[in-house]
């Protein structure tokens, strides 16, 4: 398997999306600070040795990957869980539907209750089938991140978009209230946002947004991560 990550505008972040505009799902209405580049990581369809790899397989492996690049990513140098690391606040827009973003609502809370997210609005009148879109928030642990991207049930491949985001605690609760993306605090939330992970239409690549830091060390942490993963460190922090 072949892990390509490229550095690329950041415009593309939601130009190149190809998610529905008019659902919870399309492009946010904000700027990201002048400091902020944006990455792709990539599987290629064939690993080392030209064999190909199937769809199925590369989308399995890029859901396993999207806890492990945040890791590497938002905690650095500190053991994940520290006081100095930014929560993280995940956001799934998609079709309430089976299979799609349905099974989000099973997971909002901690099996004792604790936890914190929020919902958008979505009102379905009409009784006959039709698409109806919603938006969910969840403040998760690594563990938590981790079942939910690990969870086929939720349809990343189809119509969910997973946008994953560390921001100071201070701004996290408006985070986890904001449903409409072209909400006027988006631009505040972007500039106080810290590291972005995103996927694309059909779970194709990952999306990555990260603040102050230059390629080869986006490369390095995240290759690193993958790599300790592989060799049997521990996938989820303590």
């Amino acid at each position: 398997m072949i892990v390509r990550i490229n550095q690329i505008d950041i415009s593309r972040i939601d130009a190149d999306g190809g998610w529905p505009a008019e659902t919870y799902a399309g492009a946010i209405q904000g700027n990201w600070p002048a400091d902020a580049r944006a990455f792709e990581l990539q599987i290629l369809s064939q690993d080392e040795k030209q064999q190909p790899l199937t769809d199925d397989f590369r989308q399995q492996q890029l859901r396993q990957m999207i806890p492990q690049a945040a890791i590497a990513l938002t905690t650095g140098d500190r053991p994940a869980g520290s006081a100095s690391e930014a929560p993280i606040v995940l956001r799934l827009d998609g079709k309430i539907a089976a299979e799609e973003l349905l099974p989000v609502w099973g997971m909002l809370t901690e099996p004792d209750g604790s936890g914190q997210y929020g919902f958008g609005p979505t009102v379905k009148i009409a009784a006959e089938p039709t698409d109806a879109w919603g938006s969910v928030r969840i403040v998760p642990s690594w563990k938590r991140l981790a079942s939910a991207c690990a969870d086929t049930s939720i349809g990343l491949e189809s119509s969910v978009r997973l946008r994953l985001m560390a921001i100071p605690t201070l701004f996290v609760p408006e985070l986890v209230d904001v449903s409409s993306i072209d909400d006027p605090r988006w631009e505040h939330l972007l500039s106080e946002c810290q590291f972005y992970l995103g996927t694309t239409p059909g779970l194709t690549a990952l999306q990555l947004v990260v603040r102050r830091m230059e390629a080869a060390q986006v490369k390095s942490r995240v290759m690193q991560r993958l790599i300790a993963v592989a060799r049997g460190e521990p996938a989820i922090p303590d």
